[in-house]
């Protein structure tokens, strides 16, 4: 097989200095485009997983989800999917056409490679006071969210709470949420359960003084300095409850979340 990683690089920096006041910003940002080239004319499926020429490694491949059945009619009036489908199911989109819901239909519905990261780092400094902030954060990436300790479709423990308020009911008839019932129709691979893992997160974040040489002198210590300190404190991302920094593999969101450190510190030279 052949894979190809190609994309751009950027980084810019300023610097200022204002009598007692200095800043300075500094910015990186990176494209990545992942595309197999060679794969002896051959797909390789994987369950949720594909691998095929022209599309990113690993793609998510499914079923792509055109809404929820509200109503018997529209299940009726639908192609067909299943014996016990019913409102407040998935409805599938028929991609040949055929009037049956099956493998057939399936196609890529995502990737799990981040077409973009960024991150940006501030500084700044007023006399004997010190602030610095880093952020981080990627773009154009999926994570697929159904799965053990996600879903209260396919499990119960999942703690999901929001999926079981405002799943559908026939007196809520809800267009976000499935009705909660271990029905396969609902747990097959599909684009329903793929979420927008962008993120921009607040790394670290850091402000500190140091102590004026005149007074650590009389102590014997030839420079003071103490800080606080925040890691993981800020997250933006559509993703809810679960940490969107994890690994490209990973599908069921289990993995123990991105710790929130706050520190206070001290530095001393003698």
């Amino acid at each position: 097989a052949s894979v190809k990683n190609s994309g751009f690089e950027f980084l810019a920096s300023y610097r200022q200095h204002l009598g007692d006041f200095s800043f300075n910003i500094s910015a990186n940002f990176s494209t990545l485009k992942n595309e197999v080239l060679d794969f002896n004319d051959q797909e390789r499926i994987d369950g949720l997983r594909i691998i095929k020429e022209g599309e990113p490694i690993n793609s998510f491949f499914g079923l792509r989800h055109i809404g929820i059945f509200q109503t018997q009619e529209e299940v009726d009036n639908h192609a067909f999917q299943d014996n016990v489908t019913s409102p407040g199911d998935l409805k599938y989109e028929d991609i040949d056409n055929n009037g049956v819901i099956d493998n057939a239909d399936r196609v890529i519905i995502g990737k799990p490679l981040p077409g973009f990261s960024y991150g940006f780092t501030l500084g700044a400094n007023y006399k004997n006071i010190d602030f610095s902030a880093f952020f981080q954060g990627v773009g154009d990436v999926e994570v697929y969210s159904n799965g053990f300790g996600n879903s209260a479709v396919n499990n119960p423990r999942a703690g999901t709470i929001s999926d079981w308020l405002n799943r559908w009911t026939p007196e809520n008839p809800s267009t976000e949420y499935v009705r909660v019932i271990h029905s396969g129709v609902n747990q097959g691979n599909s684009s329903y359960w793929l979420r927008n893992a962008s993120y921009l997160r607040l790394k670290n974040i850091q402000l500190g003084y140091t102590i004026d040489n005149k007074i650590t002198d009389k102590v014997g210590i030839n420079s003071l300095r103490v800080y606080v300190s925040g890691q993981n404190l800020l997250t933006f991302t559509e993703v809810e409850n679960w940490d969107p920094e994890q690994l490209p593999s990973v599908i069921n969101m289990t993995q123990h979340p991105q710790t929130k450190v706050y520190a206070i510190g001290l530095n001393a030279n003698f």
